[in-house]
């Protein structure tokens, strides 16, 4: 069964285009990762808010994500860029927030 994963980021002052600059070069290698179906963000125009939507065909898949390439760098990468993360996994039957 597919799993569904939002994430919700508001980038720190200052940081919005960078980090904006950053997750669509991280979209690109995500959808390219097995048992992805979907993998988009929108920034939001009037603030540095960013919405991530991810379907992923299982959670294998989506655990194969999380311990591979593209979410290693994640934290490097963002580092003095995110003000605030919530992400939420959307299984059959429950919702998980990280």
């Amino acid at each position: 069964m597919s799993i569904y994963v939002v994430s919700r980021i508001t980038a720190k002052p200052g940081a919005a285009d960078r980090l904006s600059a950053f997750c669509a070069e991280n979209v690109v290698r995500a959808r390219a990762m097995p048992g992805c179906i979907e993998h988009d963000f929108y920034q939001s125009a009037s603030d540095g808010s960013f919405l991530y939507l991810e379907q992923w065909e299982s959670g294998a898949a989506f655990d194969n994500h999380l311990g591979g390439p593209v979410v290693a760098g994640w934290s490097e990468a963002t580092d003095g860029l995110i003000a605030t993360i919530t992400i939420d996994i959307i299984y059959p039957d429950r919702v998980e927030r990280l």
